[in-house]
């Protein structure tokens, strides 16, 4: 075999042994890696359940005014404070894979662009409609990368139909990640989900192109244990990374081609589709 940094000839038994060498180290290399991470969300999931067992019965509800969310890139708060969250009991949540999620949650029209200093801000409680565990596979193995949550309104939608009829109704999407990922990668996956999923129908009309750059735009880094949110409020799409507001799209057709993401003709992934149509009706179903 005739190698091409050298140009030497050597026997073809001892290039591929080399060859085979090398990839050996790769997988090893990526091995270890892989059980690092797995240390990593069982450190998580230790900090979760401590987090659960002192939890207080009442979480103070905050609302975020106009000049928060012009100060929000040097301003960090909790995905629970930016989002008026509150839980009124220990009844009120669950854990899968050592997240806690809780059944209601509430979100605030001061989130949204059009709101200001002199509105009336309405507080609205969403009910969990379901949830499901972002899963990779690599090599054959899956490797969980985020938990993820959806409330609506009433929490009893159950198909596409259903989510698409019901447009005019706040939804909220929340995703606790095992897993840490740089910007780079972030941006990434989101670009290549939205990609991937959204069907021609949802990204023909004419700003799709621009608010698809912009909604990517707003994440950034994640660590273990971090969060986004998306919340569609109105005729908004509003993106909260790490419990800092990020920004917000105008409009209904990005809410309408985010929705397809999830539950249209490609989602993501249909286990995902199948657990946000059926989480308080399991649930329900569970206490009878």
């Amino acid at each position: 075999v005739t190698t091409e940094t050298t140009g030497k000839t050597m026997p073809a038994t001892k290039y591929f042994f080399r060859r085979n060498c090398v990839v050996h180290l790769l997988l090893i290399s990526f091995s270890f890696s892989v059980i690092i991470d797995f240390g990593r969300a069982e450190q998580l999931s230790s900090l979760t359940k401590k987090r659960t067992a002192q939890t207080t019965m009442t979480t103070t509800t905050t609302t975020v005014t106009t000049e928060t969310r012009q100060q929000c890139t040097s301003t960090v708060m909790s995905s629970e404070d930016v989002t008026s969250t509150k839980n009124t009991n220990d009844d009120d949540a669950f854990i899968i894979e050592g997240i806690e999620i809780s059944k209601t949650k509430e979100v605030s029209t001061s989130l949204l662009l059009s709101s200001n200093d002199n509105d009336d801000d309405e507080t609205i409680v969403l009910h969990h409609n379901g949830e499901g565990i972002r899963n990779i596979n690599i090599f054959g193995f899956d490797y969980k990368v985020y938990v993820a949550s959806f409330y609506s309104l009433h929490g009893n939608l159950q198909s596409m139909e259903d989510v698409m009829n019901d447009e005019d109704t706040p939804k909220r999407f929340d995703f606790v990640f095992v897993r840490s990922f740089d910007k780079g990668k972030v941006q990434m996956a989101w670009t290549r989900q939205l990609d991937a999923s959204i069907t021609e129908y949802y990204t023909s009309y004419s700003e799709y192109k621009k608010d698809r750059a912009m909604f990517i735009s707003f994440f950034g880094e994640i660590t273990l244990g971090g969060t986004e949110t998306v919340i569609l409020l109105k005729d908004e799409t509003i993106v909260i990374d790490g419990g800092i507001y990020k920004g917000s799209i105008k409009g209904k057709n990005f809410q309408r081609a985010f929705l397809n993401m999830w539950f249209g003709q490609r989602p993501v992934t249909e286990g995902l589709k199948t657990g946000f149509l059926t989480g308080r009706r399991k649930h329900e179903e569970e206490e009878c």
